[in-house]
């Protein structure tokens, strides 16, 4: 049996954000994958912010569904699922 986690989005993307949303994303983004490195990824994403794209996906739906094992070997715990339109 193998853990897993994954979700499923549906929505509409839009591209051509204005940059005061692009730079608040950037920084989200940074501050979420490399909370060691904030300053450093400003930077680097402030250096590299002209040719950077964002793309904003305007959520109508999502569904998610995970298998967690204990942490005792062997067992199984059942699948959880949640959905969420919005």
């Amino acid at each position: 049996t193998t853990a897993y986690e994954s979700i499923l989005l549906r929505g509409t993307a839009r591209r051509g954000l204005d940059a005061d949303e692009r730079r608040r994303a950037l920084h989200l983004l940074v501050g979420k994958y490399c909370p060691a490195y904030v300053e450093r990824g400003q930077r680097y994403a402030e250096h590299s912010f002209y040719r950077t794209e964002v793309v904003c996906i305007d959520l109508a739906t999502m569904s998610g569904k995970c298998k967690q094992l204990p942490a005792s070997a062997g067992g199984e715990t059942p699948d959880k699922e949640a959905t969420h339109a919005g």
